[in-house]
């Protein structure tokens, strides 16, 4: 077993999140006060 799994996949969950926000497509699965915070 590889000792990098771990950062493998915290590197591919940010790309994924990172996509989400700049496309919006994460804001539309929060409710309001979080969208609005996000924004923040």
């Amino acid at each position: 077993m590889r000792n990098d799994i771990s950062l493998e996949l915290a590197y591919e969950l940010t790309g994924q999140v990172q996509e989400a926000f700049e496309n919006g497509s994460m804001l539309e699965a929060v409710t309001p006060v979080t969208q609005d915070l996000l924004k923040y």
